[in-house]
């Protein structure tokens, strides 16, 4: 995997491998895996599956203990198969192990259910055709996570001094609330503290699917 590869690349795994092999944080992987699973959530009502991802999520930011995540992994255990699945993966005490198991399901779940949904003789092609568009949602949301490993984007001490720490407090309250829709605002923030990175200001204004562990996010709060 090289950058170019990073960028162009149209298949979730070689990158998910990339991260397992250069030893990625697991609070990012475990975020990854939780935004993998809200994505199919529609297809796992069961509580105890959302439940091992909300869970999940709140232990990769140290708010859930490892008691309280395997309770809710035990929990998930027998409502797994199909979407499922990889709620009880995003449970596992590491995440970097189960990582292309939790992504697996999903594309499976999703591809499933578009073959579930169309005529018989073309459920083959829908087959195919969902994966693929789950493939290509999975991409993204890597990129989302990950932003680009090849790359660094330091942060000036000063454009997070401005107004009084103006940037952090978006950031936070981007973070803490969910509200991704305030990302245009911290690109506009970030932009007139004199912050001139392309890249990020680009993906704060592109209007794209944004997650908590968003790499513009994290790099401004400081997380890993």
């Amino acid at each position: 995997m090289n950058e170019t590869n990073w960028l162009t690349c149209l298949d979730p795994t070689p990158m998910l491998r990339f991260l397992q092999d250069h030893r990625t944080s697991e609070r990012k992987l475990r975020l990854l895996m939780c935004a993998c699973c809200r994505q199919i959530w529609d297809l796992m009502p069961d509580p105890r599956s959302r439940a091992a991802v909300e869970v999940s999520d709140r232990y990769a930011d140290g708010e859930a203990t490892p008691r309280e995540l395997a309770r809710a992994r035990g929990a998930a255990v027998p409502v797994k198969g199909g979407a499922a699945t990889a709620a009880y993966w995003t449970a596992n005490t590491k995440a970097s192990g189960p990582l292309l198991e939790a992504f697996g399901a999903a594309e499976s779940a999703l591809a499933r259910q578009a073959a579930q949904q169309a005529r018989y003789q073309q459920a083959a092609a829908s087959w195919e055709a969902a994966q693929e568009a789950s493939q290509r949602f999975q991409v993204a949301l890597i990129r989302e996570v990950i932003g680009n490993p090849f790359r660094d984007y330091p942060l000036d001490p000063l454009w997070l001094a401005w107004e009084g720490g103006t940037v952090g407090q978006l950031a936070r309250g981007i973070y803490q609330d969910r509200a991704f829709d305030r990302m245009p605002i911290l690109g506009d923030a970030l932009e007139e503290a004199g912050c001139d990175h392309e890249v990020m200001l680009r993906h704060c204004r592109s209007g794209d699917e944004h997650t908590r562990g968003c790499w513009v996010v994290d790099r401004i709060l400081g997380a890993g």
